[in-house]
């Protein structure tokens, strides 16, 4: 059984990977993935819907879009690879959804930027992109807090984790 549906792939588009490669100076891995997203993304290490990226450590600075209709075990699996060692630097494009216990589990320990405006995504089909249903919220954990505030803050609201605020 595979992670997610291949109607789950909705790509970044340039102007946040961008974003996301200046923060972290590159991406290691990109755990849910497709191979026209890596024209953009260029991870060293990708996972597709096919070689299913929750089955695979997450070695280094890990960039996830995750499928929005499943996206609880990856950030899970995230969550895991940092208290592992493993990740040692992530940024996470999600749905705003702060109900969820998936969200609560990354706001109390990243840095977020609570996007102004719906992320335009895009498919091959589709290369103009499309707007999200809903809004969408960059997670940042690592030890470059200061340069994801510099190169986010232009984006939305960027805030403290919640357990810093504790």
């Amino acid at each position: 059984m595979t992670a997610f549906e291949d109607t789950d792939s909705w790509n970044t588009p340039s102007t946040i990977l961008t974003r996301v490669r200046v923060v972290m100076g590159g991406i290691d891995v990109d755990p849910a993935s497709n191979d026209a997203a890596q024209a953009v993304v260029q991870a060293t290490t990708f996972y597709t819907l096919e070689t299913n990226g929750l089955a695979h450590e997450w070695q280094g600075r890990v960039y996830l879009n995750g499928p929005y209709s499943c996206v609880e075990p990856f950030v899970s699996k995230l969550l895991a690879e940092i208290d592992a060692g493993r990740t040692t630097e992530a940024i996470a494009l999600v749905n705003a959804r702060s109900s969820s216990a998936w969200f609560q589990a990354l706001a109390a320990r990243a840095w977020r930027c609570e996007l102004r405006q719906r992320v335009k995504f895009w498919r091959p089909e589709r290369p103009e992109g499309s707007k999200g249903r809903q809004g969408s919220v960059a997670f940042y954990v690592g030890p470059n807090v200061k340069r994801f505030l510099e190169v986010f803050r232009s984006l939305g609201v960027v805030t403290a984790p919640l357990a810093i605020r504790d």
